[in-house]
């Protein structure tokens, strides 16, 4: 027989590293039991929320809330972000009569929602595919459509097609060499009109590069913003900021490749404020090479409305980064129904740092 426990943290090394072994079948990040206790101990709160399956004193399916702070317009609302959803194969067909029949994923969120908002937590959201989307729907969550227009550079067609059959592959080929063909000579003019030569300094993220994280485009939305965990987020060690030196230099807030995935462009500064077309040039160039050097699999933006966003965008046209039109979709449980699509700002702070 399954039970289902639930638990609010912080959790002992015993239970991180049932963590571990579960969902680092899936984010190979999870595999190191500091990167879990990180994630569901050491953040803003000291504190998390957890329901686990257990047979016979074994963890066999486990998923978890990690508190952090959205806001409103003005309003702090305490945040859980939904994180660690894993279930063994060979119990994804258990019903429990508990649940008056419905299946044991189902059960397993559905109490957890439950002890999560019973802990003051409103909003609760995360972001999953199709077919585990429809156990966050069954258990209680709406499903958001967010318009999230992506932008993409491919910079290891091996990496990124693998997997695809041989002529996905060949066609990835294809189309990574037309990019970099495209983007060499417009990163090449970019330099020779600034004579800009030296090449980008990359560093961790530090306290003053904290502005990087704000989101002053919500506009009263219900939003994350990095400047409210910065110190955590900074932590996890897939923030890095990019500087580009001289008149039409920037900063720029990049999630850095973790095993070969993919350099994202968050956030950007350009110096002097403005920056104008050269500068995101220098600096999409500057992402692109450094991707490269660290064997990712791709470079990517993603459009929202942060400060200079713009620029990035038409940098990224020239370029020749393949636009990707469409939605991101956003599981969000609260007792609220007064959220809808239009009231959401998606920033790469929902997701990019789990």
């Amino acid at each position: 027989m399954v039970e289902i426990r639930l638990i609010r943290g912080p959790l002992d090394d015993e239970r991180l590293a049932w963590i571990a072994r579960l969902y680092g079948r899936h984010d190979g990040k999870y595999l190191s039991l500091e990167f879990v206790r990180h994630q569901f101990v050491e953040n803003p709160f000291g504190w998390s929320l957890h329901v686990f399956a257990i047979e016979r004193d074994r963890a066999v399916g486990h998923c978890g809330v990690i508190p952090v702070i959205s806001r409103r317009g003005q309003e702090i609302l305490l945040a859980g972000h939904v994180e660690g959803f894993f279930l063994e194969e060979e119990f994804r067909s258990v019903v429990t009569e508990e649940g008056r029949g419905r299946p044991l994923a189902v059960e397993m969120l559905s109490e957890l929602y439950r002890f999560a908002q019973g802990q003051g937590v409103t909003m609760l959201h995360g972001m999953a595919s199709e077919e585990l989307g429809v156990l966050h729907r069954l258990a209680g969550c709406c499903a958001f459509q967010v318009h999230a227009p992506r932008y993409l550079l491919v910079t290891d067609p091996g990496a990124f097609g693998a997997g695809q059959s041989r002529l996905r592959s060949a066609g990835l080929a294809a189309l990574a060499l037309g990019q970099r063909v495209v983007e060499e000579a417009v990163y090449l003019v970019a330099r020779v009109i600034t004579t800009s030569w030296t090449g980008p300094a990359v560093s961790e993220s530090v306290a003053e590069d904290r502005d990087l994280g704000g989101a002053p485009g919500a506009h009263g939305k219900w939003t994350i913003e990095a400047i409210d965990s910065w110190e955590w987020l900074a932590a996890t060690g897939l923030l890095r900021v990019i500087r580009v030196a001289g008149r039409h230099g920037c900063r720029a807030l990049v999630r850095w490749p973790c095993n070969g995935d993919t350099l994202q462009i968050l956030a950007w500064r350009p110096a002097p404020p403005g920056g104008g077309l050269l500068a995101s040039l220098l600096l999409v160039g500057a992402a692109v090479r450094l991707a490269r050097q660290n064997r990712a699999a791709c470079v990517r933006f993603q459009e929202w409305d942060a400060p200079a966003s713009a620029g990035l965008v038409n940098a990224c046209r020239i370029m020749g980064f393949v636009r990707r039109s469409g939605t991101m979709t956003l599981y969000v449980c609260s007792p609220s129904h007064d959220l809808d699509v239009d009231g959401i700002a998606l920033t790469p702070f929902f997701y990019t740092t789990y």
